[in-house]
């Protein structure tokens, strides 16, 4: 998949988050070249509604979650992604508190940091834009988030 037929098939697209949230991951990997969720065949590591508790209590799902790396909730297209993000944020104590937090309505991905110790830094990306408006100084490839981890601080 090109980058140019990715932002084609989903600026096109007006179905909601149920319908849309997992093939639209799975294109987005394909474009990446990086592993889907189901490459893990038991979802130990990388999985597709990964039940969580939530910190308010009762249970709730991350729409994609990979182990150590991060937890993604996809919200229908021009919906609060603030909202979702404090949304993930009830399950992400269950998750093992990912160090990348992710929230999309297919159009805008919102990507923010969850290190300990740190302050949050936020990155995002729309294909309108088609380039990031913080761009990561690194390959922001999903199985290394700690090569954007902050630096710690020098011992005295």
């Amino acid at each position: 998949m090109t980058p140019e037929s990715f932002i084609a098939k989903w600026r096109a697209n007006t179905r909601n988050e149920r319908a849309a949230c997992h093939e639209h991951f799975i294109d987005l990997c394909h474009l990446l070249d990086e592993p889907t969720p189901n490459s893990d065949p038991d979802g130990a590591n990388y999985a597709f509604e990964k039940g969580a508790t939530k910190a308010t209590g009762g249970d709730g799902w991350a729409d994609v979650w990979r182990r150590e790396c991060f937890a993604w909730e996809y919200k229908t297209k021009n919906r609060d992604l603030q909202a979702a993000h404090l949304q993930l944020l009830r399950y992400a104590g269950a998750l093992g508190n990912p160090p990348l937090l992710v929230v999309s309505d297919i159009e805008r991905i919102i990507i923010r940091t969850n290190w300990t110790n740190a302050v949050s830094a936020t990155k995002s990306c729309s294909p309108k834009s088609r380039t990031p408006t913080s761009a990561p100084s690194s390959n922001p490839s999903f199985p290394t988030p700690n090569a954007s981890a902050p630096a710690k601080p020098a011992r005295r």
